[in-house]
């Protein structure tokens, strides 16, 4: 709760699904990446099986420079607001399967290299103001061979102009597998965007 702190992270942090971690002040998050006992250089990565909270809540912005957010199966709920990921980094799937957590994104950036990507088997997931200059990607992935994902997903109003300059999911929109699915008043740009196999679609107001 105090602002203008700044944190550190090397190599891979575990935040267990019995933690809970709220930053609600301005702050820097930087990744120092570390070293692997075979001598390999490891990125930054906060693996996230609890909840975790960063929000600027008295003006400003959280910013995470070459930092993962790797969301696991055991991962509860994420809520993202007033959050800049810069540099490489952003958010990822853990390779330890698809999330199931409720994930809530307002007014974030992924700037400079950083992504935003996700897999999710179940949960809701709202991404809401979000600027993002590579392609996104909101994939639904399978509970099981004979169950697909209860994923809810909702794009909204991830838009913006100033002097020619969108904002909006500038890099495009990869949407599959989800089983219901909102993009409503959004900026989609480059070279593709791909919605397939989605159980319900609805789509308006965007500008393409």
């Amino acid at each position: 709760k105090t602002d203008d702190c700044q944190f550190f992270v090397r190599g891979r942090c575990v935040l267990p699904r019995n933690a809970k971690v709220a930053l609600l002040r301005r702050a820097r998050v930087e990744g120092n990446p570390g070293k692997g006992e075979d001598g390999a250089v490891e990125e930054a990565v906060i693996e996230v099986s609890g909840t975790l909270e960063l929000k600027a809540v008295t003006g400003g912005n959280v910013i995470l420079r070459n930092v993962w957010l790797e969301l696991t199966p055991e991962c509860k709920s994420i809520y993202l607001a007033d959050v800049n990921f810069v540099g490489g980094g952003g958010i990822r799937a853990s390779e330890k399967g698809a999330s199931t957590a409720d994930v809530y994104i307002e007014n974030v950036e992924f700037t400079g290299g950083a992504t935003l990507s996700m897999a999710c088997s179940a949960g809701t997931i709202t991404v809401s103001s979000v600027h993002a200059d590579a392609p996104a990607a909101l994939i639904g992935a399978p509970r099981s061979e004979r169950a697909d994902s209860k994923a809810n997903i909702r794009v909204l109003n991830c838009q913006g102009g100033s002097r020619g300059e969108w904002k909006g999911m500038a890099g495009g929109l990869t949407m599959t597998g989800v089983k219901s699915a909102v993009v409503q008043f959004s900026y989609l740009g480059g070279k593709a965007s791909r919605f397939a196999d989605n159980g319900k679609l609805s789509f308006q107001g965007n500008n393409v």
